[in-house]
C-alpha cells in the first residue's frame, strides 16, 4: 500500500532518513520529499489525498488525516479576464475549503505525516490561517496535542473553539517573526517538536495540491502561477508539483512563478528588486501593517534565498501592490465573478493586472491565480489564552 519516497535536501541533495527533518543537517537548506515518479498513477477517489497518494508523504491510505479540504473549483474567469486584458485567466477558488483557506490542505498533510511518524504533540505559530486549520484538525483528532504561539495583534485571526488539546499563548508585543523564533527556542530547550512552518516539508506537500488539482481539472499547462506570500511555502510547493507533473507527462512546461506582497510589508519584493541574494536589515519590516493580514511577515530572512532561487529559475516575478488597489480589486472580482474573496487573494489579482498591463503577461498566456482564501463567517476566537510577558530583548517568558 505504501509509496516510494525519500527525503533529500533541495540545495545539496543530501539524503535524510525516516525522521521529521526540517532542514538539511549538512547545509541547512530545505528538505523535500522525492517520489518515484515511475510509480505514479492518479487514483479514483473523492479524497484528493488518496487521489494524489503517489505524490504525497504517506505510507498507508488508511492513516491519512483528511479535514475535508480540496476538490475546490477551478474555472476560466471570463469577465475578470476581459477587465485584465487576458483571454485565459483561471481562478483556483480555495475559499471553498472548510475554513475558507488553502491552508486546510496543509493541515491535512501535516497531521497525516505526524501520524505516520508517531508525533502526537507539537508547537506551531502562524498569522491565523495555518493555525486555525491545524487547530481544527487537532480538535477533531484528539490523539494530537497542539501548542500555539500567537503574535500580538493576531489573536482575532485564530478562529477555533477552546479545546483541552489546544493551548494558546499570546506573546505580548511580539511580531510574527519574534513569536516564531521564541517558539523555536522553547522547543529546542524543552524537546517538544517544533512544527516549523515553511521548513516543514509536509506543509509544502499539502499546499502543492491546489496546483495538482487545477491541472487535473483543466488539463492545461499553465504559463504563470500567481499567489500572495508570507513565507512563500505555497509557491514553493507549487514549483515542486509542477516539476512532478512535468515528469509524469501531465504538463509540458513549468509555470513562471509570481509572489505577491502588500506594499506596506514587502521585504522579499524589495530584496529581489535590488538583486540581493538575501534579506538585509533595511528590508525587514519591524512592525508589519496592512489589510492583507495573512501575509504580514516582516522578516523572511530564512526563506527568501530559496524563494528567490525558484522565482529566478522560473523566469517569474516578485510584485508588491497598494492597499487602494487591493480594495478596488476585491470589489471587481465580486462584480465580475460573483466571488467574495479576502484582501490577500485580491492582492494576488492586482499583481496579475499589473503584469498584464506592463506586457509581462501576454494577453493569450494561461494564468492560474490562487484565490487563497476569504473572510470566515462568524469566526470563533479562543478565550482560554495565556499571556507571555516580554522579559528581555526579543525574549519572552516560557509557558
Amino acid at each position: 500500500m505504501g509509496t516510494s519516497f525519500a527525503q533529500k535536501c533541495v540545495d545539496c541533495g543530501h539524503a535524510v532518513g525516516e525522521v521529521f527533518q526540517k532542514k538539511c543537517p549538512k547545509c541547512r537548506g530545505p528538505v523535500e520529499f522525492e517520489h518515484d515518479l515511475s510509480a505514479f498513477r492518479l487514483r479514483s477517489d473523492p479524497n484528493p489525498h488518496r487521489r494524489f497518494f503517489d505524490l504525497l508523504p504517506y505510507n498507508d491510505p488508511e492513516q491519512i488525516v483528511w479535514l475535508g479540504d480540496g476538490n475546490t473549483p477551478c474555472f476560466r474567469a471570463e469577465g475578470l479576464g476581459r477587465r485584465l486584458g487576458l483571454t485565459q485567466c483561471y481562478l483556483k477558488d480555495e475559499t471553498k475549503n472548510p475554513t475558507r483557506t488553502t491552508k486546510d490542505r496543509m493541515a491535512s498533510a501535516v497531521l497525516s505525516n505526524f501520524r505516520r511518524l508517531g508525533i502526537t504533540e507539537f508547537l506551531t505559530c502562524s498569522t491565523g490561517n495555518s493555525s486555525t486549520s491545524l487547530a481544527r484538525g487537532v480538535i477533531d483528532h484528539p490523539e494530537f496535542r497542539m501548542h500555539l504561539y500567537v503574535a500580538d495583534g493576531f489573536l482575532d485571526r485564530m478562529n477555533f473553539a477552546d479545546a483541552p488539546n489546544v493551548s494558546v499563548y499570546l506573546l505580548e508585543g511580539a511580531s510574527f517573526a519574534a513569536a516564531f523564533n521564541q517558539g523555536q527556542r522553547h522547543c529546542e530547550k524543552s524537546g517538544m517538536v517544533f512544527e516549523a512552518g515553511f521548513f516543514n516539508p509536509a506543509r509544502r506537500a499539502g499546499l502543492k495540491m491546489a496546483f495538482l488539482e487545477a491541472v487535473e481539472q483543466t488539463k492545461i499547462s499553465f504559463d504563470w502561477y500567481v499567489q500572495a506570500v508570507s513565507s512563500g511555502m505555497g509557491v514553493f510547493g507549487t514549483y515542486k508539483a509542477a516539476t512532478e507533473l512535468k515528469g509524469v507527462g501531465m504538463i509540458d512546461r513549468l509555470p513562471k512563478l509570481c509572489c505577491v506582497q502588500q506594499e506596506s510589508c514587502a521585504p522579499m519584493v524589495r530584496a529581489y528588486e535590488e538583486g540581493s541574494p538575501d534579506i538585509k536589515p533595511h528590508h525587514i519590516v519591524r512592525q508589519p501593517s496592512g489589510i492583507a493580514r495573512d501575509i504580514l511577515r516582516g522578516d523572511p530572512s530564512l526563506v527568501y534565498p530559496s524563494m528567490a532561487r525558484i522565482v529566478r529559475e522560473s523566469g517569474g516575478a516578485f510584485v508588491s501592490v497598494a492597499e487602494a488597489d487591493i480594495r478596488r480589486m476585491r470589489s471587481l472580482v465580486l462584480e465580475t465573478e460573483s466571488l467574495d474573496i479576502g484582501f490577500t487573494a485580491a492582492a494576488t489579482v492586482v499583481a496579475v493586472e499589473r503584469l498584464a498591463s506592463s506586457g509581462r503577461i501576454a494577453p493569450n498566456e494561461r494564468v492560474l491565480v490562487n484565490i487563497s482564501g476569504g473572510d470566515r463567517v462568524n469566526p470563533v476566537v479562543p478565550s482560554k489564552v495565556r499571556r507571555l510577558a516580554k522579559i528581555g530583548q526579543d525574549i519572552w517568558e516560557s509557558p
